[in-house]
Formats: structure tokens, C-alpha cells, sequence
């Protein structure tokens, strides 16, 4: 890896920390569309929508004017993003409400440390 990409990475580290702790819900659809996995670890993301349900990086990228629509105009229609999941060993299956893709399988002996961790913006 040459010291460009280096950099780049280090910004894409920067920048993910920093919209989760701002509590932006726009900047954490775009980390989920954008970069697919958490860093470190290599954990799946998913977006957290305001009825509960999770989108896989997929969904959120096709269906991304409807989330930037509901965010803009604070709909209640489901859309509206709200969080970040990182599926880090969950205990059920995390699957995508919209296409139905597994994001990550379950354990059926997950210790209650490890559970899917939800960061709510």
C-alpha cells in the first residue's frame, strides 16, 4: 500500500468515527452506502431506518433518493434514516427489509458481550 492510499484510508477511518459521534443521519447513510463494512474488524454495516428496520448497503445505494426525501422533509413513512447497525456476531440473522439478503448470520451461542451493536444518530 503506497502512502496515498494509506492516507485515504486514514480519512475513511476519520470520517466514519466522525459522523457517527456527530449524529448525522444523512452522513451515516453515506458511510453504509459508501464503505460496506466497519474498520476494524471488517463487521457488515447496515442502516438503521426509523420504523426499525435494516437496509444492506445495496438497498440504501438503490434507494437512496427516497432516504435523502425522507430526511429532507422529515417524513414519518419509514425511510428516514437513524442509525448505524454493525452486525458483530449478532445473535438472530440481520436481514435487509427491503431485498431480503442475510447481512449476517446469527450464532445460536452468542455471548450477551457480543451482541449486534446499534448506534441510534
Amino acid at each position: 500500500m503506497n502512502t496515498l492510499d494509506l492516507r485515504r484510508h486514514i480519512l475513511r477511518q476519520q470520517a466514519f468515527r466522525d459522523t457517527v459521534q456527530r449524529s448525522h443521519p444523512m452522513g451515516a447513510a453515506r458511510i453504509v452506502r459508501r464503505e460496506r463494512f466497519a474498520w476494524p474488524g471488517a463487521y457488515p454495516l447496515a442502516l438503521i431506518l426509523s420504523d426499525g428496520e435494516v437496509l444492506c448497503p445495496a438497498c440504501v445505494a438503490s434507494e437512496w433518493a427516497q432516504i435523502s426525501n425522507a430526511n429532507r422533509h422529515q417524513l414519518r413513512d419509514g425511510w428516514r434514516p437513524v442509525g448505524i447497525e454493525i452486525c458483530e456476531a449478532p445473535e438472530t440473522d440481520v436481514i435487509c427489509a427491503h431485498c431480503g439478503h442475510v447481512i449476517a448470520e446469527g450464532t445460536e451461542t452468542s455471548a450477551p458481550e457480543t451482541i449486534t451493536q446499534r448506534r441510534y444518530l
